[in-house]
């Protein structure tokens, strides 16, 4: 698609390769959790990479309680993490 090719191409700021120190992992999710939701909780506490928030899916579609969020700054993860 168009917006995976910008993102691809480095023309969409935080896009490219992130340190693993801004991402944090998110453990004991309702199993009603989607990505949006993880974007919702965390965005406050600052920039999120482009595609950096990800809860994993079991096969009949309900979340496996692990999700993963990837900020663009490492400070605001750890700040973030800190909070949950």
């Amino acid at each position: 698609s168009f917006f995976k090719g910008l993102v691809k191409g480095g023309c969409v700021p935080g896009g490219g390769r992130r340190p693993d120190e801004g991402c944090i992992r998110v453990k004991n999710l309702p199993s009603d959790t989607t990505d949006f939701n993880l974007y919702e909780m965390f965005a406050p506490f600052g920039a999120i990479a482009v595609q950096g928030v990800k809860a994993m899916i079991n096969e009949d579609g309900s979340c496996t309680g692990v999700g993963f969020v990837d900020f663009q700054d490492p400070e605001v993860a750890g700040g973030a993490g800190g909070a949950f």
